[in-house]
């Protein structure tokens, strides 16, 4: 599935990129479109920034009707870059800059509930399994975590201390303890990996770790007990008259890392190997 610039929705084959059905209109042209995913023969996806004028919002795509529905986002903006999550119910969830984490109707958006978190969120929603009940995790601005119950989100079920704020999105992983561990990629530089633990029937974070110096870090990916992070890989000024070779010079190469999941120690890293 992938959205073209002109807003349209196409299906194509994954063995040769054949389209069987034409293309089926979903948002606006020119949009600035993420997040788009498929969950239940329905598209969903994002968009931001008011690119076209386009508002920010969620926007829906039932695949078989060709019915298209959204949901505006009053004001704040849409929140992180990785769009929208969908827990097992259908619900689609979505953070704003106003600081309100939102529950949102499958296939209609309509508004079902949501979760004020008295300052704007950096990022976009996750979700996962915690004991018998659906969890959505969000970091604010200013690097606090917040952990909602899907199914009670008048407030939050913990809340993690402020700290260096969030440079993407969360990731999350159970290791074979049983120990739920939630991953943010930080602005200062590093992986931080923190517990949520079950105290007393209650949730609460404690202490992980913290990685080594990995440059803007993007968001980790957890494969067999083993955390991959990203050096993305920046242009390290903003001068646009300087020439291509110029701003080679000022930039560095991105650099994959496989680090200790338990520890975050470093086990791997490509250093020079991707050149750019």
């Amino acid at each position: 599935h992938a959205l073209s610039s002109d807003g349209r929705f196409h299906t194509m084959y994954v063995s040769n990129g054949e389209e069987p059905e034409a293309a089926i209109p979903f948002i606006p042209a020119g949009a600035n479109v993420s997040g788009l995913m498929v969950v239940d023969n329905v598209a969903y996806a994002v968009t931001t920034d008011g690119c076209n004028g386009v508002a920010d919002g969620v926007w829906a795509l039932d695949i078989a009707s060709k019915q298209v529905a959204s949901w505006r986002v009053p004001n704040g903006g849409i929140a992180g870059s990785g769009g929208p999550a969908v827990g097992p119910d259908g619900t689609v969830y979505v953070t704003t800059g106003s600081g309100d984490l939102v529950s949102l109707e499958a296939k209609t958006l309509k508004m079902k509930d949501a979760y004020r978190a008295g300052q704007p969120f950096a990022s976009s929603p996750m979700m996962f399994q915690f004991k018998d009940k659906t969890m959505v995790a969000a970091a604010a601005k200013d690097g606090s975590i917040h952990v909602v119950d899907s199914a009670a989100m008048s407030s939050a079920v913990a809340k993690s201390e402020a700290g260096s704020p969030v440079a993407g999105s969360l990731a999350s992983w159970q290791d074979t303890a049983g120990t739920r561990w939630i991953l943010a990629p930080l602005e200062a530089g590093k992986i931080v990996a923190l517990k949520l633990m079950d105290s007393g029937g209650a949730a609460t974070f404690a202490p992980g770790w913290t990685s080594g110096a990995i440059p803007s870090p993007t968001t980790p990916m957890i494969v067999n007990g083993v955390v991959f992070a990203a050096a993305s890989g920046e242009f390290q000024t903003k001068d646009s008259k300087m020439t291509a070779a110029q701003r080679a010079q000022k930039s560095t190469n991105a650099v994959l890392y496989a680090l200790d999941s338990g520890t975050g120690k470093e086990l791997f890293n490509s250093g020079k190997t991707i050149d750019r």
